[in-house]
């Protein structure tokens, strides 16, 4: 039998003697997800033939090099996938800082007493650095892709690589990415916190970490990578329609419907998510999608889920 109280509702009414509630299950630190979306980089012909770095990819390690570019600078090399799985395969973890307001003191007085008060939260959602740490494979796969991009952008600045001209017409960065930051819960799928990181560029890449400290150091490698991004949000739902958008490679979001889409297209209301038992007839290649269970479902382990991740394989 258990010794838990009976359901209280603590928003209402106080739990008096502070005991473990049925419906109130302490939160354990969840399992972490990142998918960071492919850039446009200018991969052309002529891009990839001024750098024999890139010419020695594109001849033997062709997959890592089009997991770069969704735009297809004149050749075949483009991906196919909305995000850069290896990096979502081989993620630790994420740090960066904690959202918080400026203060500002007013109404001081000859004794000092004076009142505090909030006046802006911009310098914690605005642009700012974060490390991500990745577990790095023997290929060394990591560290050449952002060997890639962070050379790239260097490139692109000064001239030395041909322009994205997409990117002039449509006036974007062709280097940039978006970050999708979930906390699963233990069920691999309950979404339990979730952060958005636009404008996301790395800045360095750690080769000094493949390096051993002792000569019988065979610790396997972590590597530590900073990046710079313009805005951070979270727990806006509407970073989950935006995710969605992004993982179906459909800027516009097409209502939800039972017929069969168009070609290429996952059919989802453009205000709303997919409920959870979508099943995906139309599209055989892998994807990952958020999707709605029932409000309120009446779910042993998670009673008030609203938000899963669901991978389609």
């Amino acid at each position: 039998m258990s010794n838990l109280n009976p359901s209280i509702d603590t928003f209402k009414n106080y739990n008096i003697y502070r005991k473990e509630l049925q419906e109130e299950e302490p939160y354990t630190k969840g399992i972490p997800y990142i998918f960071i979306t492919t850039p446009r980089l200018n991969l052309s012909n002529d891009n990839i033939n001024s750098n024999s770095f890139l010419i020695y990819l594109n001849t033997y390690e062709k997959d890592l090099l089009s997991s770069l570019t969704l735009y297809n600078g004149g050749n075949n090399l483009t991906s196919s996938s909305p995000f850069i799985k290896i990096l979502t395969e081989r993620f630790l973890n994420k740090s960066g800082k904690s959202v918080s307001s400026r203060t500002i003191d007013v109404g001081e007085d000859v004794y000092g007493y004076k009142q505090t008060l909030p006046i802006s939260m911009i310098d914690s959602i605005i642009g700012d650095t974060l490390t991500i740490e990745y577990r790095e494979i023997k290929n060394l796969s990591i560290t050449k892709l952002h060997k890639v991009w962070i050379e790239y952008t260097e490139n692109i600045r000064r001239g030395f690589y041909g322009v994205n001209k997409e990117a002039l017409d449509q006036n974007y960065l062709d280097y940039v990415s978006s970050l999708y930051y979930f906390i699963l819960d233990m069920d691999g799928e309950t979404i339990l916190y979730y952060e958005k990181f636009t404008g996301l560029v790395p800045i360095s890449n750690p080769y000094d970490a493949l390096v051993m400290n002792e000569l019988n150091d065979r610790a396997v490698t972590n590597l530590s990578i900073e990046y710079v991004y313009s805005y951070m949000e979270n727990m806006n739902p509407e970073i989950l329609i935006d995710f969605n958008k992004v993982a179906t490679l459909d800027p516009k979001g097409l209502p939800y419907t039972t017929k069969a889409p168009e070609k290429g297209f996952i059919p989802y209301v453009s205000n709303d998510l997919l409920p959870y038992d979508y099943v995906d007839d139309y599209d055989s290649a892998p994807k990952v999608l958020v999707v709605k269970s029932q409000n309120y479902q009446k779910d042993s382990l998670h009673p008030l889920a609203t938000f899963k991740l669901k991978f389609y394989k």
